[in-house]
Order: C-alpha cells, then sequence, then structure tokens
C-alpha cells in the first residue's frame, strides 16, 4: 500500500530534517502495518473498512479482569466498528490502535512548538495579581483551582480569554495542562499527524461519531480534574500518565463533595486520603461508616487509547510530560433515545438525568440532577431556565439563592477562590436581569378575572428579581472589582435605571396637573 503524505501544517514547518523524517517515515509505517494487520488509518475513505477485521464485540469474559476495580486492555481488533459504545460498558485501555499513528513516533514538546508553533491557543491561567487579595488560598494553588473549574464549566471566565501562539505556550507558559476541544482549533489540525485528517478517524471511533476531537498537553505533576461527559476516547502520543475512574451512580455524597471540586494535583493524594479512610471505617469488628467505592485506576502509556463510556467519572493525573490526541461523541449529534437509554443503565447518572429534564420539561427531573450534581453550573443554569419558561419566578429565585449559598459553602472549604466566587455570582445576576424583563411581560399580560391581583404578584416577583440581581453584582463586585460579567451588568443597570428615572420625568412633564386644561389645542 503506498504511503499517503499527510498534509502540510502550513506555516512555521519543522526545520528539524530528523522530525520531517520520522513524521514521513511514520506515516510510511502507518501505511503498511495497517494493511498488514488489518488497520485502515491511512486509506481513503471509500476504502477504509477494505481490511477492517471481521470480529464481533468482546465477549464479557474479555472484558472483565479478576479485579473488578481493575481497567481491562482490550485488543481494538477485537472490536467492530460501530459497537464500541453499545458494546464496551466499562473504562478501558484499548491497544492496536494508535501505536503506530506517525504522531505517536514524532510528537515532542520541540516537535509541536516547531511544526504546529503558529497555533492560536487560549491560557486559562491568570496573572498572579488576580489572586493577590484572596485571603484563602495562595496564588499558585487558586490559579490551579481556577484552571480545571473553568475547563469543566464550573466556574465562568474570570477575565477574557488571551490567544497566543502554541510556541509560546511551550516555550514560556508551560506550567499547567492545556485541553482544546474542537475540530476547528488545535486538535483539528493536529490529528493530521495521527490519522490524516478529522474526516479519516479510524472506523472503530467514527462509526460511533467520536470525532469532537480534543487535544491536551501539560507538565508533570498536573491533570484533568473529575468530570463527566458523552463517551470519549484518547490516545496518549508521549509521557506517562494515571486514569482515575467511578461509575456514574458511584461518584455521589460524600466521594462528590470530596472530589468534584478539587484540581487534578491534588487528587492523587485527596484519593489516598479516602482509602485510608476507608480501612479506618472498617478496621475492627464493628464499622463506623458505610464504605465509599474504590477507585479504578490504570496507568497509560504512549499508543495506548482510554475509552471512557458515557457518563463515567474520570481524572488524571501525567506523571510526566505528556501530549494527546482525543475525541468524544459529538452533542449535537447524539441519538434521541440516547438520555434514557443511559438513564436506564445508570440512573443516578447527572448528565443523563439533565438531558431527560430539559427533553421531558420535568420540574422533579431538574431538581434530581442537582441533588446528583449540586455544583454543576451548567445544571443550574439549565434549571433557572426552565423555570423561568413556566413562569415559576419563586422558584427561580430559590434555585439561584441554592447555588450561591453552595458556592459559599465551597470556598469556606478551600477550594473556590474568591475571584471565581464573583464570577459564579455575576452569572446568576445576568440570569436574573435578564429573567426581570420575562416577568414584567407576564405581569403586563395579565388580563380577565383576577387578573389585577395576578398582576400585583407578577410585579412582585419581577422586583424581587432585580433585587436579588442587584445584590449579586454588589457582592461579586467586592469580591472581585474587575470581574467583566458584574462590571457590565452594573452599567446596564444604571443606565437602566437612569431610563426608567427619565422617562417618569418626561410623562410628568407631559401629563397635566389633575384638573388643569391641557396647554396643547387638540
Amino acid at each position: 500500500m503506498a504511503a499517503r503524505r499527510l498534509k502540510p501544517p502550513g506555516k512555521g514547518r519543522c526545520k528539524c530534517a530528523a522530525a520531517s523524517l520520522a513524521l514521513n517515515l511514520g506515516a510510511s509505517f502507518v501505511g503498511l502495518s495497517s494493511h498488514i494487520r488489518g488497520r485502515t488509518a491511512l486509506v481513503p475513505c471509500g476504502l477504509r473498512h477494505a481490511h477492517t477485521v471481521q470480529a464481533g464485540c468482546p465477549s464479557a469474559s474479555s472484558l472483565c479482569t479478576s479485579n473488578p476495580r481493575e481497567v481491562p486492555r482490550i485488543d481494538a481488533l477485537s472490536l467492530q466498528p460501530g459497537h464500541l459504545v453499545s458494546g464496551v460498558s466499562h473504562p478501558a485501555v484499548l491497544v492496536n490502535l494508535a501505536e503506530c499513528w506517525p504522531a505517536r513516533h514524532c510528537w515532542s514538546r520541540s516537535y509541536l512548538a516547531c511544526t504546529h508553533g503558529d497555533l492560536l491557543v487560549a491560557k486559562l491561567r491568570l496573572p498572579a495579581d488576580v489572586f493577590e487579595t484572596d485571603g484563602l488560598l495562595e496564588p499558585e494553588r487558586a490559579n490551579s483551582l481556577y484552571a480545571d473549574h473553568a475547563r469543566n464549566a464550573y466556574v465562568p471566565y474570570v477575565r477574557p480569554l488571551k490567544p497566543l501562539r502554541l510556541r509560546e505556550l511551550i516555550g514560556t507558559h508551560f506550567d499547567d495542562y492545556y485541553f482544546e476541544i474542537g475540530e476547528n482549533g488545535a486538535a483539528g489540525r493536529l490529528c493530521f499527524d495521527a490519522f490524516g485528517s478529522p474526516e479519516r478517524a479510524p472506523a472503530l471511533l467514527a462509526r460511533d461519531d467520536l470525532t469532537q476531537l480534543t487535544f491536551g498537553m501539560g507538565p508533570a505533576g498536573d491533570g484533568v480534574m473529575f468530570h463527566a461527559h458523552t463517551a470519549a476516547w484518547n490516545a496518549l502520543m508521549y509521557g506517562s500518565k494515571d486514569w482515575y475512574f467511578f461509575n456514574p451512580d458511584e461518584f455521589r455524597g460524600e466521594l462528590y463533595n470530596r472530589l468534584a471540586m478539587l484540581e487534578a494535583r491534588a487528587i492523587p493524594q485527596e484519593l489516598e486520603a479516602l482509602a485510608s479512610d476507608n480501612k479506618s471505617a472498617y478496621s475492627g469488628d464493628s464499622p463506623t461508616a458505610s464504605a465509599i467505592p474504590s477507585v479504578m485506576k490504570c496507568t497509560q502509556r504512549p499508543g495506548e487509547v482510554i475509552y471512557i463510556p458515557d457518563g463515567w467519572w474520570h481524572a488524571t493525573f501525567s506523571n510526566t510530560e505528556t501530549a494527546c490526541l482525543g475525541g468524544q461523541r459529538h452533542k449535537d449529534r447524539l441519538p434521541d433515545d440516547w438520555a434514557d437509554q443511559l438513564y436506564q443503565h445508570w440512573s443516578g447518572c447527572g448528565l443523563a438525568l439533565n438531558a431527560l429534564a430539559k427533553k421531558r420539561g420535568d420540574a422533579a427531573l431538574f431538581e434530581a440532577t442537582i441533588q446528583r450534581e449540586p455544583y454543576n453550573l451548567r445544571f443550574v443554569m439549565d434549571h433557572m431556565s426552565h423555570l423561568g419558561a413556566v413562569g415559576n419566578w419563586n422558584g427561580f429565585r430559590l434555585a439561584a439563592a441554592g447555588h450561591r449559598g453552595r458556592m459559599l459553602d465551597v470556598r469556606k472549604r478551600g477550594l473556590l477562590a474568591r475571584v471565581e466566587l464573583a464570577a459564579i455570582f455575576g452569572q446568576l445576576a445576568e440570569s436574573m436581569y435578564h429573567a426581570v424583563e420575562a416577568a414584567s411581560a407576564a405581569a403586563v399580560a395579565k388580563a380577565g378575572p383576577g387578573g389585577l391581583s395576578m398582576q400585583v404578584q407578577e410585579f412582585r416577583d419581577a422586583l424581587g428579581i432585580s433585587h436579588d440581581a442587584y445584590k449579586l453584582v454588589e457582592e461579586a463586585l467586592k469580591l472581585d472589582p474587575g470581574n467583566p460579567i458584574a462590571n457590565a451588568l452594573s452599567k446596564a443597570i444604571e443606565t437602566r435605571a437612569n431610563s426608567a428615572v427619565a422617562q417618569q420625568r418626561l410623562q410628568r412633564m407631559q401629563t397635566p396637573p389633575q384638573g388643569a386644561a391641557s396647554l396643547w389645542r387638540t
């Protein structure tokens, strides 16, 4: 099989002859080995499945190990395309899939900076002076927490993102983990080093639409905090990385409280503490507490692919410098019954509960979602949107107040920076600010028998929401005077207030005093 040359990466091509040779040889090696072993990573789309091993899904025994908490290793050649998501229900290490990708043999920090250095990336790390007034957390710890929280949408951006080139990130800002999702960014370009283009992903991954590409790299001692999303794969190009897993029903209660907001750097130590607590609780004849589920763990080596099923909680910790390419199940193209099936298998999965709540408009499911994942800002915002849509303004205010209280508790535990708390308050205030218009419009629309009393209640709701929004903006600016959301809202509120006062004055000028004749002739 003739080797197919990869698409040129554009400007800033590597001038290192050795790296260029490695890339071209790697492409040739993939083409040859694909033909020999039934792999078709670089075969044109129409011929992609010509040499696919026609094997069914692995048997149940092949997915099991003697230890139920051990992550199984599966030969990817034993999996039939289109059956990865349906056939593998637990995290697994897939071998014989990415070991021969060119990226596996040429990627390094210097290669990425040289060949792909012109790529625009956005760094989450903030200047240390942003955290100087925190009072509870040192700037380094606060920055680490913020990077993880913002990356997983638990916290809005504290400051607007500033783009920089990949070579700058690697050369002068390589002090924490970088992660990106989306085919139009770095991941979309870097996949040319792996399997040729976004459209040429291996059939095992493409058939299940695991094609929302991701790219990550970072130094030793960092990683990604616990989170859950649609099914995904992650191929390690170089380095060594530890993975930690809990199934969707396990990650709740004390386990969730201790790990959900914890930054990646602190996860290994906290998991050791949890294991120690388990031993202490069950030492002696009378256990003092119920057991906390033990973590599933594995170490990923270069060329290995980790597969994570829908909804499974996972985190990573890099033992050395690492770089990886991955993909997630496209969230915009999920089957209509995706959430129903996930819920049937894992009834405690917050991802499934939230999707079903939005699909059905079910208030009870929204509440169950928040009970399972009380720190998830996106789920709270979805719940508030639903409450506003049905006109439950009292519930709307209670939902915002509830999340405010939970975040204050997280802050007291040292798991949330002061500026992060301000950003969350700003996000809640923004949602309430826009809800005032809807509540006011609902009040005006009330008519018919009992309409006046209903109008009064609706206007009270609008005033209550407006008051709550104003107080949240005040709190946010007190915590962080530089918060962009709170500052924008403060100006908008001031403009609206000035406009309302001006309208009232104009109305008084145009309306003659009671009993007086108008000066205007009609």
